[in-house]
């Protein structure tokens, strides 16, 4: 039986919420025998309010990702749409489907044209404020929301003042703050205590993190939870529950909701009808920051060996980190730079693989991808098996990776980018483990920044070659100029020197130019320059030093065998030109006077005496023209 193939398309390194995601997909998934391969960039949406800019360039390089997969290889998607950076991902995700009749399941989301999973965060907070009220008898209760204006803190907030009217309570709006879910908690207790003073009956947050940040303050002042005051938080984050006190929290359902997702593609795919829109229901947890359950150390035992192993796993990971970025420094292949990375997955125990661009390999190619080759260059990361490529696209690495054969649920695909460059993708197989999955991100932007790193400082090189370039190089011929004549002609007459061989130098004056010029424009004048550096080029050697050094003098020199070399090349030259006079239909014909001068080596006194030798011999010549 073929394998369904459902493709998870997520953003941001919420190792938390996108852990348990991607958890509870994978467990229901591999009952299913589905296979997953998600799809995830690693920038998160600036919070409202934040002065974080995200550039235009970062946006292309984190959602390209969900461009990569062959959406023909997929039966389902699943997409946390509010997770990505701007809603073109979730539109153009949504094109993709409906052009393929795939169907789509958003988690926390309300899009048309999608499967909604949603939670009723609104339910989940007006059990929290029942909690308190009925169980606890609170009647000062102060609410510390998350943004102004965003729609879950707006939601929470109406679902606090809802139960206090039910309860006749009054509202009281100095009761009310907002923590910005985490970036101002302290500033709005600061305020609440500086204007009034009390000590509220409860304190209901909107989040874990706020809450966690309230039990400190109130700590630090003195006060005892939950003996003093009642703190509540809301998302049920296992960090919470290992706290001491433990929080009481509303559980949102995250794993249990990629289950459904799951579940609702089954359905699907048998031919069964599906609402547009389901709800997941959350769930109270009492616990000890509300009385509910007793308040012991054992917990805070437990969590500080939690914290200590986190530290240590940490501290190891902190320093691979700095290793691997000291090792990249300074690379000077692509060989090493694979080698290098190759090295530092060992810390992850995985099986990794880097797709590169096809066309990042060739650092000289001025015309690098802004999206991904239709070929990769695919390497194995493996710690124990050398770096080796071969060429491959992701469709293919669609049908080959029925990854439940293999014992695991997903395949995992980042993207990996400097800029607007698209270097390629990592992909493998990983932890779902939060702390684990945030250090393997970190990995991740690590390698990437290595990348960047390396492509500015070859574009460095390559804008400091060109910029040498034209220092030495006559911009109308591109032949070099006089500073060019000397830099690289003193390095044949230097190696004429060494070896006791003979050099030829050939200065050259264009014949009549001012009167192709007056008489014709300085457009055929330029064409008449650059027909000369043609024929100049067709008949020196590859070793040969050809420059352009005022408006109608040219000057090359060469290594050769015999006295009569030169008088041959320049012979070869006024040949050339008259090829071209007889072919070229002007009113006017092409010529130059020639100087010529052959030195060996033991012979050569500098490359001022040589030039002003051959001039001297043109000279001569030139006056016999005119003649």
């Amino acid at each position: 039986m073929i394998r369904k193939t459902i493709g998870l398309m997520l953003a941001g390194d919420d190792s938390e919420l996108q852990g348990a995601v991607i958890e509870g997909v994978l467990e229901q998934a591999k009952k299913d025998h589905v296979n997953v391969f998600v799809f995830q960039s690693l920038m998160n949406c600036p919070y409202i309010g934040s002065t974080a800019i995200v550039t235009p360039a970062v946006y292309q390089g984190e959602n390209r990702i969900f461009e990569l997969p062959d959406y023909d290889k997929l039966d389902g998607i699943i997409a946390l749409g509010e997770s990505f950076l701007n809603d073109s991902v979730m539109e153009r995700i949504l094109e993709k489907a409906c052009e393929r009749n795939i169907p789509v399941v958003q988690i926390e989301g309300n899009t048309p044209g999608c499967y909604n999973i949603l939670f009723d965060d609104s339910m989940g907070m007006e059990m929290m404020v029942r909690h308190v009220v009925e169980v606890h008898g609170a009647r000062t209760i102060n609410f510390i929301s998350g943004f102004r204006g965003n729609r879950q803190s707006e939601e929470r907030v109406e679902a606090y003042r809802r139960v206090l009217r039910e309860y006749d309570i009054p509202v009281e709006e100095n009761r009310i703050g907002y923590g910005e879910f985490g970036g101002r908690t302290e500033e709005v207790l600061e305020e609440y205590f500086e204007t009034s003073g009390d000590m509220p009956d409860a304190i209901v947050c909107a989040n874990d993190v706020m809450a966690l940040q309230t039990i400190n303050y109130i700590t630090r002042k003195g006060y005892k939870v939950p003996k003093d005051v009642i703190v509540t938080g809301f998302d049920g984050l296992p960090e919470g529950q290992s706290y001491y006190p433990a929080l009481a929290s509303i559980r949102r359902p995250i794993k249990e909701s990629g289950e459904e997702a799951v579940r609702i593609f089954k359905k699907l795919w048998s031919g069964k009808e599906v609402d547009s829109t389901t709800y997941v229901e959350v769930r109270l947890i009492e616990n000890q920051s509300c009385g509910c359950v007793p308040c012991n150390m054992m917990n805070a035992q437990r969590l500080y060996e939690q914290k200590d192993e986190e530290i240590r796993l940490r501290d190891r990971f902190n320093n691979i980190i700095i290793e691997m970025t000291h090792d990249l420094i300074g690379m000077d292949s692509m060989e090493h730079m694979l080698s290098t990375i190759r090295k530092y997955t060992e810390v992850f125990k995985l099986d990794l693989y880097l797709a590169l661009n096809s066309d990042v390999l060739d650092i000289d190619d001025d015309l690098l991808e802004s999206g991904y080759t239709v070929n990769q260059n695919f390497y194995h990361l493996q710690a124990a098996s050398p770096v080796e490529g071969e060429r491959a696209t992701v469709s293919r690495l669609m049908e080959d990776m029925d990854v439940n054969q293999k014992g695991n649920a997903a395949a995992f695909f980042y993207p990996v980018y400097a800029q607007e460059i698209t270097i390629g993708y990592v992909v493998g197989i990983h932890p779902t483990e939060p702390l684990r999955m945030s250090l393997f991100h970190t990995w991740l932007r690590a390698v990437a920044n290595a990348f960047g790193t390396w492509f500015m400082k070859k574009e460095h090189e390559k804008m400091v070659k060109h910029l040498d370039e034209m220092y030495v190089q006559d911009p109308l011929t591109k032949l070099y100029n006089r500073f060019g004549l000397h830099r690289f002609g003193e390095q044949v007459l230097e190696q004429a020197r060494k070896d006791n061989s003979r050099v030829l130098l050939v200065t050259m004056d264009m014949n009549r130019l001012k009167a192709i010029n007056d008489t014709y424009g300085h457009a055929s004048g330029d064409r008449a320059i650059l027909r000369i550096a043609e024929a100049i080029r067709r008949v020196t050697s590859p070793e040969a030093v050809c420059c352009r050094v005022g408006g109608d003098e040219f000057v090359l020199v060469q290594p050769c065998e015999n006295r009569g070399d030169g008088k041959a090349l320049v012979k070869a030259f006024q040949e050339e030109l008259e090829h071209y006079n007889v072919r070229s239909g002007l009113p006017y014909s092409l010529g130059a006077s020639c100087g010529v001068v052959v030195e060996r080596g033991e012979d050569i006194s500098s490359l001022e005496h040589m030039m002003n030798q051959a001039d001297q011999l043109m000279y001569v010549e030139k006056t016999k023209s005119r003649k």
